[in-house]
């Protein structure tokens, strides 16, 4: 089994949209924000680590479960 590190990015957009639930627009809007700020390859396509997505869980969380906005999830 191969180990990755947690902080590694190796994720790309649309990978990230299928583990998550999360469209890919959300994942463009929370970048362009600065919510959640992926790394980038030299080409600048974005790609996530296990711990990106670990805190996209939390904000989807935060805007689904406890209703939070965009504005409040810049914030956490």
């Amino acid at each position: 089994m191969i180990k990755i590190d947690p902080d590694e990015a190796v994720y790309v957009i649309s990978v990230v949209s299928k583990l998550t639930g999360v469209p890919t627009k959300t994942l463009r809007l929370y970048d362009e924000k600065g919510i959640l700020s992926p790394k980038r390859t030299p080409k600048n396509q974005r790609i996530y680590s296990q711990i990106d997505l670990e805190k996209l869980r939390y904000l989807s969380y935060l805007a689904n479960i406890k209703r939070l906005s965009e504005n409040s999830l810049n914030f956490c």
